[in-house]
C-alpha cells in the first residue's frame, strides 16, 4: 500500500507524480516525461497493490486523469498482475459525496473510471468514533507520549472526554460520535499545558479547560495588543493558572 496526500494549489499531474515518487524514495529531479514511466515500473517493482490518496477533494482534473492513465497502463503492461487498487479519501459535509459529480459526467473516460469503483460499495462514509474507539485512541496516545509523561493515564478520562466532545456544539446532529480533530485538539492542548508545568501525567484541570475552550469559549475573540503582548503570550503558553478553577 502506498499512501500520499493530494497536492494543494498545484493542479499539474507532475505534482501528484512527484509525491508518489518521493514516497517511493526518489527525488523530484529530472524531466517528468521520463520519470513518469519510471514511476510505473517502481510501483510494480515494489509490489504496490493499492494507492491511497488522502485529501482527495483537492485533486484537480489533471490529477484524476493521471490516476486513470496510471491504472490503465499498469493493467495493460502487466496483465498477469493484480489490478492496482485506488482509494480516494476525501473530506465531505452533509449528504454530498466528494468527487461524485465528476465521476457522474457522461464522457467515456468517466464512464470507464466508474467501472473501477467497487461494485457493491462504490462510496463509503467513515463514521466518527464511538466511546470505545475513543478509549483505544487514548491508549495509543499514552504509548506515544509515555517518554514525556511517565505516569500518563489518559484512558481513565475516556468517559469525561467522550461527554465533552459530544456536546451539542461539537455534535450538532446528535450522532453520539467524536470527531478525531476535536479529540486531538483537546488532548494535545491539555498535554502541552501539563508538560509546561512539569507534570508526570495529564492534569485533569487542563483537560476540562481544553474542553471548555472547544465548546463554551470556541467563539471567544482574543485581543492582540503590542503593549500587553507579554502577558497574553504567557497565558497562551501556560494555559489556565494553578489558581484557576475551570467549570
Amino acid at each position: 500500500m502506498l499512501a500520499v496526500a493530494a497536492p494543494k494549489n498545484d493542479p499539474r499531474e507532475a505534482a501528484l507524480g512527484n509525491f508518489l515518487l518521493t514516497a517511493l524514495g526518489l527525488g523530484a529531479r529530472g524531466r517528468w516525461s521520463e520519470r513518469k514511466y519510471l514511476l510505473f515500473e517502481l510501483l510494480v517493482q515494489y509490489g504496490v497493490e493499492c494507492l491511497v490518496i488522502d485529501d482527495a477533494h483537492d485533486l484537480s482534473m489533471p490529477h484524476l486523469i493521471f490516476l486513470k492513465e496510471l491504472t490503465d497502463q499498469l493493467q495493460l503492461a502487466f496483465p498477469s498482475q493484480t489490478p492496482l487498487g485506488l482509494c480516494l479519501v476525501a473530506a465531505g459535509r452533509g449528504a454530498a459525496i466528494p468527487l461524485k459529480d465528476v465521476f457522474d459526467q457522461p464522457e467515456t473516460m468517466w464512464m470507464q473510471f466508474r467501472r473501477r469503483l467497487d461494485h457493491v460499495h462504490p462510496y463509503c462514509r467513515i463514521a466518527s468514533h464511538t466511546e470505545g474507539e475513543v478509549r483505544d485512541i487514548l491508549l495509543a496516545l499514552e504509548q506515544i507520549y509515555r517518554p514525556s509523561f511517565p505516569a500518563l493515564n489518559l484512558q481513565q478520562w475516556t468517559g469525561s472526554i467522550y461527554t465533552w466532545l459530544t456536546h451539542p456544539l461539537l455534535d450538532p446532529q446528535k450522532s453520539g460520535r467524536v470527531i478525531m480533530d476535536h479529540l486531538m485538539k483537546l488532548v494535545m492542548t491539555a498535554l502541552q499545558w501539563s508538560y509546561l508545568r512539569g507534570e508526570r501525567d495529564v492534569n485533569p484541570k487542563y483537560l476540562e479547560a481544553a474542553a471548555e475552550a472547544l465548546t463554551l469559549r470556541r467563539d471567544t475573540i482574543h485581543l492582540i495588543d503590542a503593549g500587553e503582548g507579554n502577558e497574553d503570550t504567557n497565558d497562551r503558553k501556560e494555559g489556565p493558572s494553578s489558581e484557576s478553577n475551570p467549570k
